[in-house]
């Protein structure tokens, strides 16, 4: 999580975007497929949740997902 953290801090700023999340180790939680969280919110809208249904961020395509998303709730 730390480096799209960083990125989608440093592009849109924490005074407008919320970013949490949890990071569960596979040997804490071995048989849990959904191992810790991940959530973007802007103005308190969600637009990126791993645990309801978005997933894991794996690739440019996601992220680029993620990033329009922040800019239309920001309109």
């Amino acid at each position: 999580m730390g480096h799209l953290q960083t990125q989608i801090l440093d592009e849109f700023g924490v005074e407008k975007v919320t970013v949490s999340g949890e990071e569960v180790s596979k040997k804490d939680n071995p048989d849990d497929p959904k191992r810790g969280t991940f959530k973007v919110t802007v103005n308190g809208a969600v637009v990126h949740s791993k645990k309801d249904g978005d997933g894991h961020v794996d690739s440019d395509a996601k992220v680029e997902k993620i990033f329009n998303a922040i800019q239309k709730a920001m309109e």
